[in-house]
């Protein structure tokens, strides 16, 4: 179902089999992504268009609202799924099928005019920006809508986009349209379905965008996959203080604790939790606390300004952990879940198995198994090669980073730590570690332009704690580099340090000024209990080891009594078998073919005598 539905449109498929409330809607199959790049746009929406027809008619039935109408419209989303798990790399388009007279008529069908005209100028912005391409091109271009939004809000004297009055969003749409058509020389489209078919193929048209190539090849996911899309009822997390949206993890995606966390915002749509532009608050109460106490926040002060869901909203919080549970009893593995609360009612958007830094990956392989919620050959599947050289990432020393003096806090995209030059755009940071600089990357969470090869740099740190932080990157340009960057961080903490674009900065937190210091090394380089975790993992993968049947591909002598001789598994693993042996066995040809053994083979750790343990590289 994954190849044809992509990630997304099949776990959406399987929530609804299994009562998870989840909107109504289609997905167009993966199998359509080649056609388009085959047969080019015109002819795939000639193929297409009975079936989203009949489809669109289904949602129109399921939720008693018609798709253009102007009193009772049905708006949806467009959203990108390939079959295995891109996370922020294709595009997704809310609130379509709004136009000058649906807006008004959803105010009237909704009595929330302010909830209409915010609906419908993130949809003029998200369209003008994914279908008729007007973003930044390159790192000194200022997004234009985003230029447009802090204008107005300027004007009026806010800093909060949920600041701004129903005649201040009605004025952004006015502006937006106008430089539509003043880029593109076109008007906005106002038709339904010219909108859905305009979107549906920028879908499309995103899996071919650079972020998507970069990611595939760093991930190994072949381009002839394509992406579904699967369109969507919409339903509103912006229909005032009943309604919410959030993401959440059944467990801690960064160090693996058996843990329900996550943020959510009242009143706001899915952007806004990723984008910085609120403080999103965290849905546990025992998370709440983390947080407060990490960015010294009295307990009296969390309750009156940054509730967490389970106390600000308690009956929805409960539905949420128990469908939590469910998702993640159901596909044995730790979720990452997207939802919305429509005045009080709770629907999932997305459930996937959730991304995890090594140390996180293994440590929920190892819970899950002393849970029997998997067998140990699951668990030692769960644990991919290439992460595994995580737990060996250098660390600071803890007693140092308690003494550090904190600048700001964000989210890691890579493991470890790292000290090096702020720089904030991806060409900057490769080219500044190809000429031997070492470079920390900050970068605003909701604009990440592509991704990086992984060996381009040693830690990219998305800026996310703000109150004003939520577009300086985006308005970084020329000159105001350093005065954006210093006034974000000095409402972060008032009095610190300057810090200006190519500074020495320390990550995570700071030390003193004089950071080009950098704090003292941890001398282990690792976590004592993730280390103990990572020993019993080998345990059993020496336990469960087997070689299927291939090729010798070659031996290597490390010293006189160990030798690796490399046996290709296929075209993705090899494994090498480390033998503790004497000298006059290091010459492997003659013993070709006969450590080739069956598949699924249970190996004893003895072969022909000698002692030997299997790693997968």
């Amino acid at each position: 179902m994954r190849e044809l539905l992509g990630g997304k449109g099949a776990n959406l498929a399987e929530m609804n089999l299994i009562g998870v409330p989840v909107p109504p809607g289609f997905t167009i199959t993966t199998e359509v992504c080649t056609e388009y790049y085959d047969l080019g746009k015109d002819k795939v929406v000639e193929l297409l268009r009975e079936d989203v027809e009949k489809a669109i008619a289904n949602i129109e039935n399921l939720m008693n609202s018609k798709f253009g109408d102007v009193e009772n419209p049905l708006l949806v989303s467009v959203r990108s799924g390939a079959r295995a798990s891109m996370p922020g790399m294709m595009d997704t388009i809310l609130n379509l099928g709004l136009n000058d007279e649906v807006v008004e008529g959803l105010t009237r069908k909704t009595g929330r005019p302010r909830f209409a005209w915010d609906s419908y100028r993130r949809f003029v912005q998200m369209y003008g920006d994914v279908v008729l391409g007007m973003k930044p091109v390159n790192k000194d271009d200022i997004d234009p809508f985003e230029a447009i939004i802090e204008e107005v809000k300027e004007a009026k004297g806010v800093k909060l986009d949920n600041e701004l009055e129903v005649e201040d969003l009605k004025e952004l749409v006015k502006h937006f349209k106008a430089a539509v058509k003043e880029q593109t020389g076109q008007d906005f489209p106002t038709s339904a379905y010219e909108q859905l078919w305009g979107a549906v193929c920028a879908v499309f048209r995103s899996w071919m965008n650079e972020r998507a190539i970069l990611y595939r090849k760093m991930e190994g996911i072949p381009a002839e996959w394509g992406t579904a899309v699967t369109v969507q009822a919409m339903v509103f997390g912006n229909m005032g203080d009943t309604s919410a949206t959030g993401v959440c993890f059944s467990r801690d995606a960064g160090n693996g604790e058996d843990l329900f966390n996550g943020e959510y915002l009242i009143n706001a749509q899915g952007e806004d939790v990723v984008a910085g532009i609120r403080t999103p608050q965290q849905i546990t109460k025992i998370g709440s606390q983390r947080w407060a106490e990490r960015a010294g926040i009295s307990e009296e002060e969390r309750v009156a300004k940054y509730p967490s869901m389970e106390e600000a909203m308690p009956e929805i919080y409960k539905e949420l952990d128990a469908l939590q549970t469910k998702l993640e009893d159901h596909y044995r593995d730790m979720q990452d879940m997207e939802f919305t609360v429509q005045e009080g009612k709770l629907w999932f958007l997305q459930t996937r198995n959730g991304k995890r830094t090594g140390a996180a990956m293994v440590k929920i392989a190892m819970d899950l198994l002393r849970q029997g919620m998997i067998d140990e050959k699951t668990a030692l599947k769960r644990c991919e090669p290439n992460k595994l050289d995580e737990l060996l990432h250098p660390v600071f020393d803890k007693q140092a980073l308690k003494e550090a003096k904190v600048l700001t806090r964000g989210l890691p995209a890579s493991p470890g730590a790292a000290t090096g030059q702020v720089v904030f755009f991806a060409e900057d940071a490769a080219k500044w570690a190809a000429d031997g600089k070492k470079v920390v990357m900050v970068q605003n969470l909701g604009y990440l332009k592509g991704r990086l090869n992984k060996k381009c740099y040693p830690l990219m740190w998305n800026l996310i704690d703000s109150h004003d932080t939520a577009r300086f990157l985006h308005l970084c340009n020329g000159n105001k580099k350093k005065q954006h960057l210093a006034a974000a961080f000095q409402l972060l903490l008032p009095g610190m340090p300057m810090i200006y674009y190519g500074d020495e900065f320390a990550m995570p937190g700071a030390n003193d000024p004089d950071c080009r210091r950098g704090m003292y090394w941890d001398e282990e380089y690792q976590d004592k209990e993730m280390y103990e975790w990572y020993k019993q993992l080998l345990w059993i993968r020496k336990k469960h080891a087997c070689i299927s049947e291939g090729e010798l591909i070659g031996s290597i002598t490390k010293d006189e009594e160990e030798t690796i001789v490399l046996i290709r598994k296929n075209v993705e693993e090899t494994i090498a078998l480390i033998f503790n042996c004497s000298s006059n066995a290091r010459n492997f040809s003659e013993y070709e073919g006969k450590y080739n053994l069956l598949r699924d083979e249970p190996f004893d750790g003895k072969v022909e005598g000698l002692d030997a343990a299997v790693i997968v590289l």
